[in-house]
């Protein structure tokens, strides 16, 4: 009687242990063969600037102007910037930035760090300029080239010159220059982002998205 019930529970016990090994082949099975489809778009940037400008002096920041238009000032910071972000496209521009009594402020009044909800396409190239802005000139933080994922390196190679002349453009009408040496800088080919990359180093901030 004790060999029956030792072979019976060795049974039970072995059809247990067969039953949880095939749940979980079916869950593996499942896991890998329907995987998560993500959204490969760009939903978010955040940019952290540097505490000082690349020649050492501090930002001044103001909540109140709009870039390359026409100006009306909120009242005047010291300290930290006031960032707006700028996604310029083939084919027009968005800022990203608030309106309050007529005038337009930053989203991120005197801060070093800002975030911005985007929707970038992972098929296309777009400009990146973020501006602090200020009573009298704004100053350019930075501008990039974002490369999505879905963009050949031949297709970067063969509008590479294109980008860095429209962004250079439009970023010294956002931000006039008056000093030899920011003249030199912005002659200098833009830092390309490539999204797969998930952050880029830039020369005055830094930016990560997700």
């Amino acid at each position: 009687m004790p060999l029956m019930l030792s072979v019976r529970y060795s049974r039970s016990l072995e059809w247990k242990l067969s039953f949880k090994l095939k749940i979980l082949i079916c869950l593996f099975t499942i896991l890998f063969s329907n995987p998560v489809i993500s959204n490969e778009n760009v939903s978010k940037i955040v940019v952290k600037v540097n505490q000082s400008k690349v020649n050492d002096s501090v930002w001044d920041g103001l909540g109140g102007a709009t870039a390359g238009g026409k100006f009306r000032f909120g009242i005047p910071t010291s300290g930290p910037p006031d960032i707006i972000f700028c996604e310029v496209h083939e084919e027009g521009e968005k800022c990203y930035k608030r309106n309050r009594d007529g005038k337009v402020f930053s989203n991120c009044h005197n801060s070093y760090d800002c975030s911005f909800d985007v929707n970038l396409s992972s098929e296309e190239i777009v400009g990146m300029i973020f501006i602090d802005l200020d009573k009298k000139n704004h100053d350019l933080i930075d501008a990039a080239i974002f490369i999505g994922s879905g963009v050949t390196e031949s297709e970067l190679n063969s509008k590479r010159s294109h980008w860095d002349n429209k962004l250079r453009k439009r970023a010294n009408e956002m931000s006039a220059t008056f000093t030899e040496g920011e003249v030199r800088r912005r002659e200098r080919r833009l830092p390309v982002c490539h999204q797969a990359e998930l952050k880029c180093e830039l020369f005055q901030s830094h930016i990560s998205w997700e």
